[in-house]
Order: C-alpha cells, then sequence, then structure tokens
C-alpha cells in the first residue's frame, strides 16, 4: 500500500484544500467529525490529485478551492452528481468567512483589545485603497481566462500528426484558435484596458458603496491587514494562522458560523455516507 492509498484509506471523507489558511478554517470548523483535510497546491493541482483518485475508484476524495474571480458550484451543493468533484467557493477567498468584526472582537487571539466597531472601521480603511487594486487583478484575470480557455492539449495519438498540414489542421481545429485566440490581440490595446479597468474600477466602486464588499472583494488581502492590527502578539504567519482558527472557534460559541461551510459540510458529508 502506497503512502497516498493509505491516506485515503484512513478517513471516510478526504478533502483536498490549496492552502494552509482553508485547513485551518475547516479543520476548526468541522473538529471532531471523521474528516481528513490536506494541502495539495493551486486550483489546478487539487483538480488532477482529485481526478487521479476518482479514476482508481476512490469516490470519497474531494477538492475544496477558491472561486477567486470565477463562479461557484454552490448551485449543485445540495444535490451533486459524479462529476462534481471540486468544491468551488461561493467566497472569493476563504479569508472572506472571517471579515467578521464581532468574532474578531470576541476571539481568544485579539491581543490588541480591539472593538467591533474598531475592526469594522480598519477593515474599511484597507477595502477603500483596494478598489483599483481590485480592478487591476480583475482584469488581468479575465486576460488569463481568455489565453487558457479550451487551450488543446498535446494531440493524443503521434500517428495522428505526421507532418506541417496536420499539424496546422490539429492546432486550427481547436475551439481555442477559431475562438479565443483572435481576441487576444484586441486585449493587448491600451484602448480595451483603459475601458476594461474603469468598468471593473466601477464594480468594486459600487460594492463598496452598497455595503457588499465582503463577498467582492479580496478576503486574504483584507485580513492580512486585519492581522497586525488584532493580534500583536506572535510571530510571522503563525498569527495569521491562529486568527483565523480564533476567528471561526468564536463563530462556533457565537453560534454564527457562516451558512456556506454549514452547507459546504452537509454536501460532502452526505457523500461520504453514501461512500462508505
Amino acid at each position: 500500500m502506497t503512502v497516498l492509498s493509505a491516506l485515503y484509506a484512513a478517513q471516510p471523507l478526504v478533502v483536498w484544500v490549496e492552502d494552509e489558511d482553508t485547513r485551518r478554517v475547516l479543520t476548526t470548523a468541522w473538529a471532531g467529525e471523521s474528516v481528513a483535510i490536506y494541502v495539495g497546491g493551486g486550483n489546478e493541482t487539487i483538480r488532477a490529485v482529485v481526478e487521479d483518485a476518482w479514476r482508481d475508484g476512490l469516490r470519497h476524495v474531494f477538492g475544496v478551492v477558491d472561486r477567486d474571480f470565477g463562479h461557484s458550484n454552490s448551485g449543485r451543493w445540495q444535490n451533486p452528481g459524479d462529476d462534481l468533484r471540486v468544491y468551488v467557493l461561493e467566497s472569493p477567498e476563504i479569508e472572506n468567512l472571517a471579515l467578521d468584526p464581532e468574532a474578531l472582537a470576541a476571539c481568544a487571539y485579539n491581543t490588541g483589545r480591539r472593538s467591533k466597531e474598531q475592526i469594522e472601521e480598519r477593515m474599511i480603511e484597507a477595502v477603500t485603497c483596494m478598489v483599483w487594486w481590485m480592478a487591476c487583478c480583475a482584469v488581468l484575470d479575465t486576460v488569463r481566462r481568455q489565453r487558457n480557455a479550451d487551450f488543446p492539449t498535446y494531440p493524443p495519438k503521434s500517428a495522428a500528426v505526421v507532418g506541417l498540414a496536420s499539424a496546422l489542421q490539429y492546432i486550427q481545429s481547436s475551439r481555442w484558435f477559431s475562438q479565443h485566440a483572435a481576441q487576444l490581440p484586441s486585449m493587448a490595446t491600451r484602448d480595451w484596458l483603459e475601458v476594461e479597468l474603469n468598468r471593473q474600477q466601477n464594480h468594486f466602486s459600487t460594492a463598496l458603496t452598497h455595503g457588499t464588499w465582503k463577498t467582492k472583494f479580496s478576503g486574504k488581502q483584507i485580513f492580512d491587514r486585519v492581522v497586525e492590527f488584532v493580534h500583536t502578539k506572535g510571530i510571522g504567519r503563525d498569527k495569521k494562522l491562529e486568527l483565523l482558527q480564533g476567528v471561526v472557534q468564536a463563530q462556533i460559541n457565537l453560534g454564527k458560523i457562516p451558512q456556506e461551510l454549514d452547507r459546504l459540510k452537509a454536501s460532502l458529508f452526505s457523500r461520504r455516507r453514501t461512500n462508505t
């Protein structure tokens, strides 16, 4: 038995996540449950690892990844089919679920003794300075997705490409070449970039004005700016992980665990029972 197969055999539910931040949030929220949560790297790595497990018949292995600038698949969580193997969060990042001033104020790691109001104010200060940064990231993500959408894989058989004509045919017949590649040059113009940047800036400014920034902005960036303000003791990255854990524990104590985490747990754990 390999190390990996031994890990998979140890628990009725295995969840791969992108980073230690996500693992810390989920292990705290689901403490005492029969689930193993491992850090596997980025989005694409998680998908590859989970697909490998399913090809081996291990249907109790799943992934959880951030939404970032993409789309969540939470609409399918309640009635997941076999093709739902990687869960994409509703929130941009796991840290968005910890942007909870009340829980931050109540948590054991609030060594700065900050009030709920002070923490909320510090968050808004951070978000106000992030509007153009978010717009820039959103535009870059749009270009990246256009570049990568339907990008062709290598030809499956060497016999299919034996000369220039067949090589050209394989590439030019792909959806990427016919539908996506042609649009990329326009995205490299200053005019297009200015229009898109202004459009995204308006989108994020509206979220700030309407108070919906907690579900639109990068939770990782906001939380990182709050860590030193709230958790004044400790060293380095451990401070963030401790504060994340403390916030989730405070949410549990206050009876206000994020509904998104409850829905995610319900879906994953229902599949654990099915596969045991």
